[in-house]
């Protein structure tokens, strides 16, 4: 079983079958079946195999992996890691692999009446999986690169699909550590460490059942008919951008929207969020800026009730900070700096819910360089030779009571 085109068994009456007929048949199944699992999908852990501590063992779950040439590793039964394992390695760090097994079981045929020298045969070939351990090495195991597996075979885009075990293709399970408490009691400890999981290889993810759908590189071109999907006899049309290299379609609750716009699109140049995008967390921007788009319509960035900030043109060209709707609370905007661990305001405005006005509050001194403009402001000037003098007045008329 290789890389080769694949071939069947061609069938026709009187057909005389030999061995070979039914070892090919076999063959042309197992080699496709192991070809989908490595053109379909990479390499590695399916499901379960993890390594779990239970008491005073290590214990290896049951599980299902795939190896490099497409044998699926089935491990049906725990298997317990104790302190005799270590020593029989005689380290107290190992590393854990899971390997592809061929054996033979069922009852044993007759001897060949033809050779009485034949020992007969089992008429079941079992694929199994056994669990191996290594001594671990100073450095982390890279579980895309096992050492067992040439590095030509490891590189190949389509490699063979062997069945003799012979040819080792072990899947890393992790490492597993010993260490002995202050009485001498070893304590068995999973290391953390990284695994390979299987992958998909797909250009489309779709749901079967709704329109759904993640785009991993797909190219469709703006305008192209060709990305729908029809799903219970609606047909679905899915926007297109040639330079889109990712993309995530939830269809919305409206039926009759059939036209799905990406609710997450990725090119070279952005990331494009359709919709609200809520973060539950710090927003950091790392040397960059944070740029707010021209002409937003007012009603589409401030259509919920709490704060925005967005640039609109409704009214002038103007970047606003929009701290909600006053009917539902009073809202401050507040600007300030943390100190010993408590935010302490140094400008507060506060928009009262009963429409009054806005009170503003400035904590520290204020420093102004121009002019006060308002309806009722008074401004009073002093000179520099002035002001000493009023202060000397001031003294004098607290000592002598007059002030």
């Amino acid at each position: 079983m290789t890389a080769a085109s694949a071939t069947r068994v061609n069938y026709f009456d009187r057909q005389f079958l030999r061995l070979a007929e039914f070892q090919d048949e076999q063959a042309y199944h197992i080699a496709l079946r192991r070809r989908h699992n490595l053109s379909h999908h990479s390499w590695g852990i399916v499901a379960g195999l993890a390594i779990v501590k239970e008491a005073d063992v290590l214990v290896v779950l049951p599980g299902l992996a795939v190896d490099g040439y497409g044998r699926e590793l089935m491990l049906a039964d725990r298997i317990t890691i104790d302190r005799a394992v270590f020593d029989r390695y005689g380290t107290n760090r190992l590393d854990v692999w899971l390997e592809y097994e061929l054996s033979s079981a069922d009852a044993s045929a007759p001897a060949d009446a033809c050779d009485p020298l034949s020992a007969g045969h089992q008429y079941r070939a079992v694929e199994t999986a056994h669990v191996m351990f290594e001594r671990a090495a100073a450095a982390d195991v890279d579980a895309r690169s096992p050492q067992a597996v040439p590095a030509d075979v490891i590189a190949a885009s389509l490699p063979d699909t062997p069945d003799d075990p012979r040819q080792r293709w072990p899947v890393y399970l992790g490492r597993v550590s010993m260490k002995f408490d202050p009485s001498g009691k070893p304590d068995l400890s999973p290391a953390p460490t990284a695994l390979a999981y299987i992958g998909l290889n797909a250009e489309l993810i779709d749901h079967p059942a709704n329109a759904s759908r993640i785009e991993l590189g797909h190219d469709p071109r703006a305008g192209s008919t060709a990305d729908q999907r029809n799903i219970a006899g609606t047909t679905y049309t899915y926007e297109g951008d040639a330079d889109r290299r990712f993309a995530v379609f939830v269809p919305g609750t409206d039926p009759a929207k059939t036209t799905l716009a990406p609710t997450i699109s990725v090119t070279p140049q952005s990331t494009k969020i359709l919709g609200t995008a809520e973060i539950h967390g710090d927003l950091v921007l790392d040397g960059t800026t944070l740029v707010f788009p021209k002409n937003v319509p007012e009603e589409r960035v401030n259509a919920g009730d709490g704060p925005a900030i967005y640039w609109t043109s409704d009214d002038g060209d103007a970047l606003r900070i929009d701290l909600g709707d006053t009917k539902l609370a009073a809202r401050t905007l507040a600007i300030g700096v943390t100190k010993d661990g408590k935010f302490r305001p140094v400008l507060e405005i506060v928009m009262p819910t009963d429409n009054t006005a806005p009170q503003v509050t400035i904590t520290g001194d204020l420093h102004v360089t121009g002019a006060f403009t308002g309806p009722d402001i008074r401004l009073r000037t002093l000179s520099q030779d002035l002001i000493p003098q009023l202060a000397a007045m001031l003294q004098v008329g607290v000592l002598t009571g007059t002030a």
